[in-house]
């Protein structure tokens, strides 16, 4: 039954009700492929983002439909791998990457001024036409550090 349900929450025409109650599963991997599936809505993504399994909380800030303010809290998470995670995701906001790029942890830190700096560089592959407008709107510069958080 598990991979019935797990097929279903990774799909895209599968119904909010039948999302809401897959997201309230007891696997966790369950739980992550609802949270991965880009059809989620925003509001079972927000409850998903303060799951118990940091695996989900890594999905929900991978998944380009969440909304801002649940990525931003995301990257202040407990969790050191959530965190991790966000900053070496291109599809993150410039914002977020600013933030941790002060995080506390090194790794992290570092993670973020490298995918910053990547994307001002534009060594990103995928949509580098959409961000470097967005980089130069911010003013990144990708010598700089930054203190926004």
């Amino acid at each position: 039954m598990d991979d019935i349900n797990y097929i279903r929450a990774g799909r895209y025409d599968t119904p909010a009700t039948d999302l809401y109650v897959l997201s309230q599963h007891p696997s966790s991997r369950i739980r992550i492929r609802v949270a991965e599936n880009q059809a989620t809505p925003q509001v079972f993504l927000e409850e998903l983002s303060t799951d118990s399994s940091e695996e989900v909380r890594i999905a929900v800030g991978g998944n380009t439909a969440t909304p801002l303010h649940v990525v931003m809290r995301l990257a202040f998470d407990e969790h050191v791998d959530v965190r991790f995670s966000l900053a070496e995701n291109y599809s993150v906001n410039v914002l977020v990457l600013l933030c941790l790029a002060n995080d506390e942890n090194p790794f992290v830190s570092h993670r973020a001024m490298t995918t910053l700096k990547r994307i001002a560089l534009g060594k990103r592959t995928d949509n580098l036409k959409r961000v470097k407008p967005k980089l130069r709107a911010f003013g990144v510069n990708p010598r700089a550090e930054y203190r926004v958080c």
